[in-house]
């Protein structure tokens, strides 16, 4: 890979910061966000277990310590919701700047760089991810995952020809704090050693590479275990599905998210298999054409999006197969999907007979698909935001008295009087 100079990583930071656009094109908007759902839950578990405690139980069906430590620090911080959103999207920016770096560093040019970034960061399909903090779980996973190809690149550059050079320490470190943030984190050991094993170009010895591989799965493997034998007993039977069931919705997930949404197409069987198809010669195409570190980076994400898919499968089934493209899961999509796009657009661009014609032609495509993302937030924020936010703060913080019984705003069962408790001990705002 090469070295980035100091202007180059100034221009891929500002990449990253360009991400930021939608909160401050909206920021009347996204001013009256509030506290919703979960994160009621997950305050009144730190109420009453205390803060160690809560930090090491499970949540629903993940054991998530590292995400809540980081979350429940930003909290005593400040009770601002503002606060802890700026959080949100300073590590979505983070990402951006990850994103532009690595494909810089593997030889891409700045128009794919750019594309990629913007294609991926500013679309509103993220809707309930960049607006929800709870859900920065799965942007937090996608963190460690670009922080670990990046340490298996760096790797097998400075492997020298004996076969010797640095071990995959740090990518064992990135792979084992992502099982600990988020279900999805399980995903990444699993996905280098796949890598590892199907780097062809990797000049270490296969055995070498078969020992890092084992390594790379201790971690995902005994927290999955762990996992799976401290789940409640009703949601084992989610195993019982039939094959299908998981399956037909991995494949709406992945033939959705995230080229039907981001087109705003109406996802059904037919849509949801040409975006599929779309996707897996995109992917083949592309990896049968790059050598070296770029197929291993491409292999990873691909892998990483076929293996999301088929845990929100496992995971997250419904009969109704239109959720699996909800906001609540486009992320990975995007920042899986968009680098292949990216590249594609590059390399059509350079073909073009006259400078001038690729570099308008680039920032036109560019500049039509990111202004459609940059739109989607200004026609979903008003309704999103009156059942998010304004919702939860005419109700709360009002200074009238909170009606008995009440449920509060995202979390049916969970009383609005100990919400409004919550609300003072907290300073939440």
């Amino acid at each position: 890979m090469a070295r980035l100079t100091w202007r180059q990583h100034t221009v891929c930071v500002c990449l990253g910061l360009t991400l930021l656009l939608p909160p401050w094109l909206n920021h009347e908007q996204f001013a009256k966000a509030f506290w919703f759902g979960d994160e009621f839950y997950l305050l009144a578990q730190i109420h009453e277990q205390g803060f160690g405690t809560w930090v090491m139980e499970m949540f629903s069906e993940t054991f998530m310590p590292v995400f809540k430590a980081i979350w429940g620090a930003l909290v005593f911080v400040s009770g601002s919701y503002a606060f802890i959103l700026g959080a949100v999207w300073l590590l979505h920016a983070l990402n951006g700047y990850l994103l532009a770096r690595a494909m810089r560093r593997l030889g891409y040019g700045w128009i794919a760089a750019a594309a990629c970034v913007l294609l991926f960061g500013l679309h509103g399909m993220t809707i309930e991810t960049l607006t929800w903090s709870v859900q920065s779980c799965v942007m937090l996973c996608a963190t460690t995952f670009l922080c670990a190809l990046d340490a298996h690149l760096r790797r097998r550059e400075e492997t020298r020809s004996d076969g010797s050079g640095i071990s995959a320490a740090e990518e064992v470190g990135w792979s084992a704090v992502a099982c600990w943030i988020f279900t999805r984190g399980l995903l990444e050991g699993p996905v280098l050693a796949a890598v590892t094993l199907l780097d062809f170009d990797d000049r270490r010895a296969l055995a070498k590479r078969i020992r890092d591989s084992i390594t790379l799965l201790v971690v995902p493997l005994a927290t999955g275990i762990y996992v799976y034998w401290a789940l409640p007993r009703e949601m084992h039977a989610l195993g019982q599905l039939r094959f299908i069931q998981p399956l037909s919705f991995a494949w709406w997930g992945f033939g959705g998210n995230p080229l039907v949404t981001f087109f705003e197409i109406t996802p059904t069987w037919k849509t949801v298999s040409v975006g599929a198809a779309v996707k897996i010669i995109l992917f083949a195409a592309l990896l049968w054409r790059e050598r070296g570190g770029r197929r291993a980076w491409l292999l990873g994400l691909a892998l990483f999006d076929v293996g999301n898919c088929l845990l929100l499968g496992v995971g997250r089934y419904n009969p109704d197969l239109g959720l699996s493209t909800s906001s609540r899961y486009q992320y990975i999509g995007l920042f899986t999907t968009m680098p292949f796009l990216a590249i594609l657009l590059e390399n059509v661009a350079v073909r073009s007979l006259l400078r001038v014609v690729r570099i308008a032609m680039a920032a036109a495509i560019v500049g039509w698909m990111s202004w459609i993302g940059l739109r989607s937030w200004r026609q979903q924020l008003p309704s999103w935001m009156e059942s998010r936010g304004v919702a939860g703060r005419k109700l709360l913080l009002s200074g009238k008295e909170v009606p008995k019984g009440a449920d509060v705003p995202g979390f049916p069962g969970f009383d609005n009087r100990r919400a409004a408790t919550l609300v003072r001990i907290y300073d939440l705002r």
